[in-house]
């Protein structure tokens, strides 16, 4: 059983969807929500915000924002508030700026930024992030592309992971 959002969720929709959520902070014995999914629902919004309200629920394993019309840079504070993180899916939506320094989400394994508009380097420490299985970065900026190119290829074999998105489609999509 689900639950279907239509039209588009503005900031104080979206508050108010997370309302009820958040007041019923169950108990320790009590099953807590782990999941979230609100793929192409039509949020509309800051990422800084968005992730601002999901951080209030503490007991996420896996966030999927995925499809919307956020914007804006990608906050790393609001994630420090999600020690079981193991995914987050914010693709095709218009976040810009660097990624942000996740080396804290230490249960990590799915990061799926692509389809934005990101830019910089990709920091060290997620290069080095043992946890991270599923690293989808692909159809980002041009800039994002041309700064990350070699770094790519020359931690092409460094990498012990089960898949990495990354290398090639990276390469492949960069360009229309």
């Amino acid at each position: 059983m689900g639950c279907k959002v239509s039209g588009h969720l503005t900031p104080s929709g979206v508050s108010r969807l997370f309302a009820p959520l958040v007041a019923a902070r169950p108990s320790a014995s009590h099953q807590t929500l782990e999941h979230i999914d609100l793929n192409s629902v039509g949020l509309t919004g800051s990422c800084r915000f968005m992730l601002g309200e999901v951080q209030q629920i503490t007991s996420l394993t896996f966030v999927d924002l995925s499809n919307n019309n956020l914007y804006g840079d990608i906050p790393e504070q609001p994630l420090h508030a999600l020690p079981r993180l193991r995914g987050l899916n914010m693709a095709c939506n218009h976040a810009c700026g660097p990624i942000p320094d996740l080396h804290h989400l230490r249960r990590l394994y799915l990061l799926n930024l692509s389809g934005n508009m990101l830019s910089g380097c990709i920091s060290e420490a997620l290069w080095s992030a043992s946890s991270i299985r599923e690293l989808w970065l692909n159809h980002n900026s041009r800039e994002f592309f041309n700064n990350n190119l070699l770094a790519t290829e020359a931690r092409r074999l460094a990498f012990s992971m089960n898949t990495f998105a990354l290398l090639f489609r990276v390469m492949c999509s960069a360009f229309p």
